[in-house]
C-alpha cells in the first residue's frame, strides 16, 4: 500500500521481485502522472528502483506507464535528469476517442447497465456523447469513466423522478 503521509523504505521483498535471471514480463504502472518524485521519498524509491530493474533486464521487460501524459512526460520521465526517460524507447499516446467512438462507447453502457435502458431517439444518444466529448483535452478527462458517470447520472436522475411519481400517487 502507497502511502504519502510516510516517509518509508518501499523495502520491495525479494520475492515479489523477478530474480534477475528470469526475462520477459510486462510491468503497468498505472496513474503514473501521480507519482512525483520532486516532492515525495516513496516516489523517488520507486524510480529509483524502477531505474535499476530496467537496466538489469537490458530491454527484455516492458514496462507501462499510463497516466496523463502531460504529467507521465514531466514528472515521471523527467526525473533524476531525464535518467529514466532514457530507458524509454517506445512511446505510444493514446488519443481521447472521437464523437463516434464515444457515441458506441454509449450504446454499449446502455445496452449493458442495470436496470436495462431502451433509447427511444438515438438523437439523444449522439447528444449526450458529444457533450461528453466536450471534456477532451482537460486535465482529468477519461473516455470510459466519463460515459460511465453519465450512465450513472441517468441512472440517479430516473430513479428520484420515479421516486417522486410514486410519492405523488
Amino acid at each position: 500500500e502507497y502511502r504519502r503521509d510516510h516517509d518509508f523504505d518501499i523495502g520491495v521483498r525479494r520475492k515479489d521481485i523477478r530474480t534477475r535471471d528470469e526475462t520477459g514480463g510486462v510491468l503497468i504502472i498505472d496513474d503514473a502522472h501521480q507519482l512525483d518524485p520532486a516532492s515525495e521519498k516513496g516516489a523517488r524509491q520507486v524510480l529509483y528502483r524502477l531505474c535499476e530493474e530496467m537496466d538489469a533486464r537490458g530491454g527484455r521487460m516492458a514496462v507501462v506507464l499510463a497516466g496523463y501524459e502531460k504529467g507521465v512526460t514531466e514528472t515521471v520521465l523527467g526525473f533524476n535528469s531525464g535518467a529514466l526517460n532514457s530507458r524509454f524507447r517506445r512511446r505510444y499516446a493514446l488519443p481521447d476517442f472521437d464523437d463516434e467512438q464515444l457515441i458506441e462507447l454509449l450504446r454499449m453502457q446502455l445496452r449493458t447497465a442495470k436496470p436495462r435502458y431502451h433509447v427511444t431517439d438515438e438523437r439523444f444518444v449522439r447528444i449526450a456523447a458529444r457533450r461528453v466529448g466536450k471534456g477532451r483535452g482537460n486535465l482529468g478527462f477519461g473516455n470510459a469513466r466519463a460515459i460511465e458517470a453519465l450512465v450513472d447520472l441517468a441512472s440517479e436522475r430516473q430513479t428520484s423522478r420515479l421516486v417522486a411519481e410514486r410519492k405523488q400517487g
